[in-house]
């Protein structure tokens, strides 16, 4: 929500023409008082992203009365300035996610077994959200719990110990994930770089 003030409508509503701040449009422009009115615009992904105390930009914006040929005023695009007014316009990415075993006994990391930890690293293009919102993950269909997954900012890990009754073959994983804001990002389940680990259970025979 927006707060635009002007000068005094002496009863007659304003209109808006048209206008936008940071390139989202604005509508719904609706009087608090003859010299106050609000406008909404609504923040639509990549879009461009404001830092907490940056100015915001202003573009069009132009109102006008409602006589038989109506008055517009004159644009207006100066800047809004803030302490503390970011926009976070884009969702988060993973720009980098790795799987790996400590295989113990063996110095493979892309094989594991029952006991050993497999562990899940990825890395965010942006802060994410930790806490209640940090990244959900799950690994070889289990929901790891807040323990299991740890980080901060841009970096983060997740750990599984394998069991006996987790299914054999390539370990799969799913994470799910938000930045500070709250966009969620599109739900990873595959690797960037690297191998994945494969899970073997059964002891070999002769």
């Amino acid at each position: 929500t927006a707060t635009i003030t002007v000068g005094d409508d002496a009863g007659v509503t304003y209109t808006l023409v048209g206008g936008a701040i940071d390139g989202f449009a604005l509508g719904s422009l609706t009087p608090v008082n003859s010299t106050t009115y609000t406008a909404t615009f609504t923040v639509t992904g990549s879009g461009t992203d404001i830092a907490a105390g940056a100015d915001i930009p202003v573009s069009g914006l132009v109102l006008a009365d409602a006589a038989d040929v109506p008055n517009q005023s004159a644009v207006y695009s100066t800047p809004i300035s803030q302490g503390s007014d970011p926009i976070d316009a884009n969702v988060p990415t993973l720009s980098s996610v790795t799987i790996a075993s400590n295989n113990s006994g063996n110095t493979n990391p892309t094989w594991a077994k029952v006991g050993d930890v497999v562990t899940l690293s990825f890395t965010a293009n942006e802060a994410l959200a930790g806490g209640t919102d940090e990244p959900a993950v799950t690994i070889a269909g289990h929901t790891l719990a807040e323990a299991d997954v740890n980080g901060s900012g841009t970096t983060w890990t997740a750990v599984y110990t394998m069991a006996g009754g987790d299914t054999e073959g390539p370990v799969a994983f799913t994470v799910n994930f938000k930045d500070v804001a709250l966009n969620s990002g599109t739900a990873v389940t595959a690797i960037t770089s690297g191998s994945n680990v494969t899970f073997d259970k059964t002891n070999p025979t002769i």
